[in-house]
């Protein structure tokens, strides 16, 4: 039995053939693609489906009715991999013959991540685009016959954003413009970035990882403030910024900490691998776009220059005697040294 054949006798409904099992006549998934790696998650069928189980494929399912395919490959993400996103969907390539469609589109993901896999498929694994795992589902090789080149533009892109080296953290949020338009799922797109080298980038989890730490229960204004604390000690110098924050007993989510850049990478896997570990992951999100501006120069002070902080209603230090204070945001009063006259 041919291939095509296979395809059609599995899908396609077929009264004269009541032995078989049917899908109805279209059907959607997607592959992954990590905006920090370049590389390509794909999945690995189990032994309980009854279809070309133990290949490598996507992950994706039957169109139910009134879905349409975009709806089909959102619920199927949730439900075979268990994460709701941040993610951005693009068309790829529509497998086509008689009256079954499969539309294949390609997802593009921040972070790698660890799929909680249903029981369809009982592996999954992150792969360098040409790097296939074997034996590949025949749709998964279709897809790469008919739009490899369209996957392989999108992880070169990945791969020379990552290796140029640039000045910020969130360029990996942006997907190459695809006719038509990707669709944005269920977040709003983050302003265009660049990649950073891996340095600034665990320098940058750790900024994150402080204002997430110290003051997420302010909302976004709040931690802004406490970055503009950093930001002040540091004298503008985000490439100290880490130091500033990791200065003993200065930042609370520090102390007892052994290894904390390990600390800030670990919080970021989880803030980003939709697992049941993550906690106010908003408040991570928006902890890390004010990084982000911090990083760019573009970062408004709103402290008036403050480079101490403290909440009056827990303590007041005997320093604030000898400080300006500045403004109060929040819960927080925020103070900077008394400007000392200067000498005629």
């Amino acid at each position: 039995m041919s291939i095509v054949l296979d395809y059609k006798s599995f899908f396609c409904e077929d009264e004269d053939n009541p032995q078989r099992e049917y899908w109805g006549h279209e059907a959607a998934g997607c592959i992954f693609v990590a905006r920090d790696t370049g590389r390509i998650l794909l999945a690995h069928r189990s032994n309980d489906v009854d279809f070309e189980p133990q290949t490598w494929g996507t992950f994706g399912g039957k169109i139910d009715i009134e879905e349409t395919p975009v709806q089909t490959v959102e619920r199927e993400i949730e439900e075979e991999t268990g994460i709701s996103g941040p993610y951005k969907i693009s068309p790829l390539y529509v497998y086509k013959d008689g009256s079954f469609k499969y539309h294949n589109y390609l997802v593009v993901i921040p972070f790698e991540f660890t799929p909680q896999l249903n029981w369809e498929n009982d592996d999954s694994k992150w792969v360098e685009y040409g790097e296939w795992p074997t034996p590949l589902h025949f749709g998964m090789e279709a897809l790469i016959q008919h739009a490899g080149d369209k996957i392989k533009r999108v992880t070169d892109l990945f791969h020379k954003k990552t290796d140029l080296h640039k000045n910020s953290i969130a360029e990996s949020m942006d997907v190459p413009p695809q006719s038509p338009p990707p669709i944005v799922h269920q977040i709003q797109q983050p302003a265009k970035t660049n990649v950073v080298d891996s340095k600034k980038l665990t320098s940058a989890y750790v900024v994150i990882a402080t204002l997430w730490g110290e003051a997420r229960g302010e909302g976004e204004v709040g931690m802004q403030a406490v970055l503009n604390v950093i930001m002040n000690r540091a004298k503008g110098d985000f490439n100290k910024s880490k130091d500033v924050c990791l200065k003993p007993k200065q930042f609370s989510i520090w102390n007892g900490i052994k290894n904390p850049e390990t600390y800030a990478i670990n919080l970021a896997k989880i803030q980003r691998s939709g697992s049941k570990e993550v906690k106010d992951g908003a408040s991570y999100k928006k902890a890390m776009e004010l990084v982000d501006k911090a990083m760019k120069g573009q970062l408004n002070d709103i402290t008036d220059g403050a480079t101490f902080y403290f909440n009056p209603k827990i303590v007041t230090p005997k320093w604030a005697k000898q400080m300006t204070k500045t403004k109060s945001i929040g819960n927080h009063d925020f103070y900077k040294p008394i400007k000392q006259p200067s000498k005629q």
